[in-house]
């Protein structure tokens, strides 16, 4: 994709263009896999790219703990992993075990 910090151009770039399509189903569609797409801007050839597995419908749960947390108090965003109040930025971890984190980045004002 395309896009810039100058949104004015040139080429003017607010929203997507006909190449930025095509690098998608360049990307994507296996119906496009081995097949070159063309604009005036854009030339890519077809992967067909397919993920292996989805996780559309699977459900983890969480620990029950985890809805408990009063984000309000600063005690209970767990571990300070970087930043400092003095920095302007933290990030905490709180850590549940088994994989299960709930991080919170905290912009300090000043």
């Amino acid at each position: 994709m395309d896009y810039t910090s100058n949104p004015d151009g040139p080429p003017a770039n607010t929203s997507p263009n006909q190449g930025d399509y095509d690098q998608l189903l360049c990307i994507y569609d296996p119906a496009d896999a081995g097949r070159t797409l063309k604009t005036t801007t854009h030339s890519c050839t077809g992967t067909g790219h397919l993920d292996s597995f989805t996780t559309v419908g699977q459900v983890t749960k969480m620990p029950a703990a985890m809805t408990m947390v009063d984000y309000s108090e600063a005690n209970q965003w767990g571990k300070l992993v970087s930043g400092s109040r003095e920095s302007g930025t933290s990030s905490y971890d709180l850590d549940f075990g088994h994989g299960n984190h709930i991080v919170t980045h905290v912009l300090w004002a000043k």
